[in-house]
């Protein structure tokens, strides 16, 4: 039997008078792959914030391991759960092991040092996302792809019973986006956490997801597998372009390709 970690509950919010959100309700089992897609101005990066408690929570209501998100603490809340934002920061004066070891954060009380195992934890995540090798190096000389699995090591550092990651491979090349990919596929398969994840990219998504909620204009579309909800018919109506649906011949996970507009001349 499947357990729900993260219930939302009919959630709501507005900037003004722009609807963000609009009575939107799902839940995420633990250990599962959840991915997030939907076109720009969806409402993919606002459902993360209310998520993972940036902006808070005003009409609807998240249950997060079975408790009303309402009753956690910043620090209870940064215990279980960790979030990756869609920015990747140039300007951290830390070094990597430093930035990693803030992680701990959370676990430590008012004015405590690190001990020795929440250095060996920032360690071993830090071996699990290939950046031991960086440790001594400062955030702002690396390169995007780098700083962003230092973040991420950094996430996995305070031990989250769930990762919420906006747009991690955005601004990577290929072979990051599919190292970051592997990474939480990883985390997930062998430590069990639950992974939520917004993303722009409907192939890659594809390819890891368990389950997608595709998103437009706030509110909820689809919801379920992803062979369920990556149809030509769903993803035309909602991105209003040509699109073509077949199957990927290495995962058999659905493959989407654009047709250009004007693709009679081209062809031509």
């Amino acid at each position: 039997m499947m357990t729900s970690v993260l219930d939302v509950r009919q959630v709501y919010l507005e900037y003004g008078s722009k609807i963000a959100l609009n009575r939107v309700s799902f839940s995420v089992n633990e250990a599962e792959f959840f991915i997030v897609i939907g076109p720009n101005g969806s409402g993919k990066t606002s459902l993360v914030k209310v998520i993972s408690g940036i902006i808070p929570l005003r009409d609807g209501d998240i249950m997060l391991l079975g408790r009303p998100m309402r009753q956690f603490s910043r620090r209870m809340l940064a215990r279980n759960m960790a979030v990756v934002s869609q920015a990747i920061p140039d300007d951290i004066p830390f070094t990597v092991a430093e930035t990693v070891l803030l992680g701990r954060s959370p676990c430590l009380g008012l004015l405590e040092m690190e001990s020795r195992r929440d250095v060996e934890i920032a360690e071993q995540a830090m071996a699990f996302t290939h950046v031991t090798h960086l440790a001594k190096r400062r955030m702002n000389h690396l390169s995007g792809g780098e700083r962003q699995r230092a973040l991420i090591a950094r996430a996995i550092c305070q031990q989250p019973r769930i990762l919420v990651l906006d747009e991690p491979t955005a601004s990577l090349d290929l072979a990051h986006q599919i190292q970051v990919m592997d990474l939480m596929e990883q985390l997930r398969r062998t430590q069990g956490v639950t992974i939520v994840m917004v993303s722009h990219d409907l192939n890659l998504s594809a390819m890891y997801a368990d389950r997608m909620l595709l998103m437009k204009d706030g509110s909820r579309v689809e919801l379920g597998r992803p062979s369920d909800v990556m149809t030509s018919e769903i993803l035309e109506r909602i991105y209003e372009c040509a699109l073509l649906v077949d199957e990927n011949p290495f995962t058999r996970t659905p493959r989407v390709i654009q047709s250009p507009r004007q693709w009679g001349r081209l062809s031509s």
